[in-house]
Formats: C-alpha cells, structure tokens, sequence
C-alpha cells in the first residue's frame, strides 16, 4: 500500500500457501487492512486556521488542548473490533470467541455458499 503494492499474497484468510482458508483468518485480516486503509487516507488540505494553530503551537509546543484536536480526538483513529490492549494470555481467550462470532453473520449471507455451490456445481 505505502509502496504501491496492488496484490498481496496470503490475504483474507489464506493459509499453508493457499492449502486451505480460515474464516478466523479472512475476519483477521480484513481488519488488518481494514487498519492498513485508515493509515492510508490521504491527508485531506489543511484548513487555513489549521495551518495558523501549527505556527501559533510551534516547536515543543502540544496540540492537546487545542479546539481541533478536542474535535477530531474521538474520530481520527481506527476502532478494533477484535484487538485490545490485554496481556497475550486474555487476548487469545477473547480471539478464540469474537472471531467465530463475527463469522457467522459473514457467512449467513450466502456468499460462501455461493462461491462453493458455483464451484462444486451444486
């Protein structure tokens, strides 16, 4: 993405080099570039008074008082649904039960069966 990548190999839940596919996985990754593309966004133009609150703050200074910093704080910033900052230990308890639930209702949409009944001609 940052160097203009247009395939990426092993995405959306492909495994063992392309052996087998995992919902988990494709839900994993989805959110990974789902994070990939927040980063990604182009910096929209800066509004003039923004420019003026860069040369008010200066060097050293800090924007975290500032009215649009206290605007856009909430915003500007990729929400996770699967990850967390808890130790290792609760993290893959909580994975092993919000990956599965986010799965079904994917898969409830028929799209895998779709692509298997086209596959399997069924």
């Amino acid at each position: 993405m940052a160097n203009n990548v247009d395939f990426v190999l092993h995405a959306m839940g492909i495994m063992e080099s392309f052996l087998s596919i995992s919902y988990e996985k494709w839900i994993m990754d989805e959110e990974i570039w789902g994070r990939v593309l927040s980063l990604r966004r182009e910096i929209e133009d800066l509004p003039g008074s923004a420019e003026d609150l860069i040369s008010q703050v200066g060097p050293g200074g800090h924007y975290l008082e500032q009215p649009d910093t206290v605007a856009n704080c909430r915003s500007a910033f990729f929400r996770s649904a699967l990850s967390d900052h808890t130790n290792w230990d609760s993290w893959m308890k909580n994975i092993v039960i919000k990956c599965p639930k986010k799965v079904w209702p994917v898969s409830r949409k028929n799209t895998v069966n779709k692509a298997t009944n086209m596959i399997c001609g069924g």
